[in-house]
């Protein structure tokens, strides 16, 4: 079967303090994954600042979501660009355990499928007094019908 090259479906830049998260539908049904890119620019200012990021999926329309991909955590210093694919087919993934809100790992995949079309990006600045930060993340996905 031939697949569409990946197109991006989603993408900002996000100057911001504290917790942020964005929560689409993917625009289409036959997808096989996502991939998302995600590029952090700065964390300005504050005593020993962090931020972290994750990718998460919803079985229940956007009420409840569970992480799929935590990107490793940023400190200061210049930007990076990181990349995480999740699967969509069950059976790609062997993951066991759970995977609450915001709780795993950092720098992890847990092989998790995506359990529905809905998925958020959300971002956490953490530290003492944090100024504020810059990242970029775009989310990708491929499909046959190019719809």
């Amino acid at each position: 079967m031939i697949r569409n090259p990946l197109r991006a479906i989603y993408a900002t830049g996000a100057t911001n303090t504290g917790s942020l998260q964005t929560t689409f539908v993917i625009p289409f049904d036959d997808f096989d994954s996502i991939v998302v890119k995600y590029v952090w620019t700065t964390i300005i200012g504050g005593a020993t600042p962090n931020m972290s990021f994750f990718v998460q999926t919803s079985d229940d329309g956007g009420t409840t979501f569970y992480d799929v991909a935590s990107f490793p955590c940023v400190h200061t210093g210049a930007g990076s660009t990181y990349w995480a694919a999740i699967p969509v087919k069950y059976g790609e993934g062997k993951y066991i355990g759970t995977v609450s809100d915001g709780t795993l790992a950092a720098g992890s995949v847990n092989g998790m499928p995506l359990l529905s079309k809905v998925v958020r990006l959300k971002w956490i600045s953490g530290g003492t007094t944090v100024t504020y930060y810059v990242a970029t993340p775009t989310l990708y996905a491929n499909n046959q019908s190019s719809r």
